[in-house]
């Protein structure tokens, strides 16, 4: 029996356009400071995303990341199951640990296993839940989140001063107790990627993510067309989270994605910078106009209780009354 169509907006091919004069944009890190900065603005004012190349994290690494995610999600099921914190039948999408992310909405299935750690600040670590196959995935994965680390910092410098502020305000903002969360999304080989996503459409609520793929997926949507992020070798993809949207009072996008299966199996290895559960997150002052809404204030813990309770995990950004 055919697997039932899905609806139209959460088809994979719909809304595609193969000829688009849009391409997400691609930012040499090495290049001029003065330049490297413009670009970011531009960037994440009209896609609140960009994929950068020469960005300090060696590529050796990056592979043997990718390596042990490979190796991790090629065990048997109930070895994986070994390193969660939640039960087999588990649905919710913030598991930590190994888990599924497999659930029906709408006709629409999402696919896909994960492997889903908190990584910072180090008490919210819980290394029974990190792999102990390969032998060597501890190791890599700590190694590979102080080169994640040092990149956000990075980023969050450079975002800052793309918004005219000090370098260190959104690190600053964040804090020493900011929250990482390492993500690995596994996604089978489909015999027929027409009839079902990865994940569908959705915004990331956190702050700033930081994303590498190994087969073509990831698309965000611009001017009514979903428009993939291409693979470049050793690169990254990223895109601002929902708080940094709502400090810059919808400046900065927190761009809707979403993730297509393939015929070849495919992988995504990420990190996610949230601000700590209690800190107050509203619009600076400095971009409150009276031309845009002002996004309501609230803490990150609230928003995401808000984003938890609304399907497919959309958008809380409602403006204040």
């Amino acid at each position: 029996m055919a697997p039932p169509a899905l609806p139209q907006e959460m088809n994979p091919a719909a809304l595609q356009s193969s000829d688009s004069a849009n391409e997400f944009p691609v930012i040499d890190l090495q290049g001029a400071h003065e330049e490297v900065v413009k670009q970011i603005r531009e960037a994440c004012i009209g896609w609140g995303g960009f994929q950068i190349v020469n960005h300090g994290v060696p590529p050796a690494l990056m592979e043997r990341m990718r390596q042990m995610a490979k190796e991790f999600f090629a065990l048997p099921v109930e070895e994986k199951w070994k390193h969660s914190a939640s039960s087999p039948t588990t649905t919710v999408d913030l598991f930590h640990g190994y888990g599924t992310k497999e659930f029906g909405t709408k006709g629409a299935l999402d696919l896909g296993d994960q492997l889903r750690h908190k990584t910072w600040p180090l008490s919210a670590r819980a290394y029974e839940q990190w792999p102990t196959y390969p032998a060597s995935f501890r190791d890599t994965e700590e190694e590979y989140l102080q080169q994640q680390e040092k990149l956000c910092q990075h980023l969050m410098e450079l975002i800052s001063e793309s918004l005219g502020l000090n370098p260190s305000y959104l690190n600053d903002f964040f804090g020493e107790d900011y929250q990482q969360t390492f993500l690995v999304n596994h996604y089978p080989p489909h015999p027929d990627p027409t009839c079902t996503v990865g994940i569908q459409k959705h915004s990331d609520f956190s702050g700033l993510t930081i994303l590498m793929q190994n087969v073509e997926g990831l698309q965000f949507i611009k001017d009514g067309e979903w428009i993939m992020a291409k693979v470049i070798p050793d690169a990254y993809v990223i895109n601002l989270g929902d708080q940094i949207e709502i400090l810059t009072n919808g400046l900065y996008k927190s761009p809707e994605h979403r993730s297509l299966l393939n015929y070849a199996e495919r992988f995504t290895i990420m990190s996610f910078a949230s601000p700590p559960d209690a800190k107050v997150v509203g619009p600076m002052a400095e971009f409150v106009t009276k031309s845009r809404p002002i996004y309501k204030t609230r803490t990150y813990a609230q928003y995401r209780t808000e984003v938890m309770t609304i399907p497919h995990m959309a958008k809380a950004l409602v403006a204040d009354a």
